[in-house]
């Protein structure tokens, strides 16, 4: 669920800064298409917080699960172990690429989109 927000955000952010930022269009409906855009990016930006929060509880609660069954001995590491743990110990590694957080990196993104949204808004109202 947490992915199908920035999925869907950015199509309705396509969409709205297409209105925002096109000349031909009346400056009320560009200023509201953008704002509209950036009450959609942070609206975006607190579901998926809320999303990985509660990730987060669950994986806290599964972690204890597992350990109550001891499966870190049957693994020969916990399951719930780092990401250089898990990759060491399938002989593999990940790039920096992989090992990026792709939650904060999404954020950013969202919080670019809210500051376009944002900067069209002001330039819609100042009529440049």
């Amino acid at each position: 669920m947490m992915w199908q927000v920035p999925a869907l955000a950015l199509a309705a952010q396509a969409f709205l800064l297409t209105i925002a930022l096109g000349s031909d269009i009346g400056r009320l409906s560009r200023v509201i298409a953008a704002l509209l855009g950036l009450a959609l990016a942070g609206m975006s930006i607190q579901l998926m917080a809320k999303y990985r929060y509660l990730e987060v509880l669950d994986s806290q609660l599964l972690e204890r699960l597992e350990g109550a069954l001891r499966l870190d001995h049957t693994l020969g590491f916990a399951p719930h172990a780092a990401l250089s743990e898990r990759a060491r110990r399938s002989h593999s590694s990940a790039s920096w690429l992989v090992r990026m957080s792709s939650y904060r990196l999404w954020l950013g993104g969202l919080a670019l989109f809210g500051l376009a949204d944002a900067v069209a808004a002001a330039a819609a109202l100042v009529a440049i």
